[in-house]
């Protein structure tokens, strides 16, 4: 979704206006029968899972010989977790 105001701040209520009427639209629904629920989001950077030529393949190879002690220090694991 492309937010497009004359303004580069956006405040909470105005972004959520503008949420709330461009999925009524899109839809084809009513505003008020829209529901807000509030999700907890967490990130993990994985550009180093493919440096060096490496892929998800390589990965699980990785995991596959590590120790479990080691694999359940990482922060990856406390993401997924």
């Amino acid at each position: 979704m492309t937010f497009r105001q004359n303004s580069s701040m956006l405040t909470e209520a105005q972004c959520e206006q503008i949420l709330v009427e461009k999925f009524a639209i899109d839809y084809g629904i009513k505003k008020d029968s829209l529901n807000k629920t509030q999700v907890e989001v967490r990130m993990l950077n994985i550009d180093w899972l493919l440096a060096d030529r490496q892929n998800f393949v390589n990965f699980v190879y990785k995991l596959k010989d590590a120790s479990s002690d080691k694999i359940y220090q990482t922060e990856l694991l406390d993401v997924l977790l």
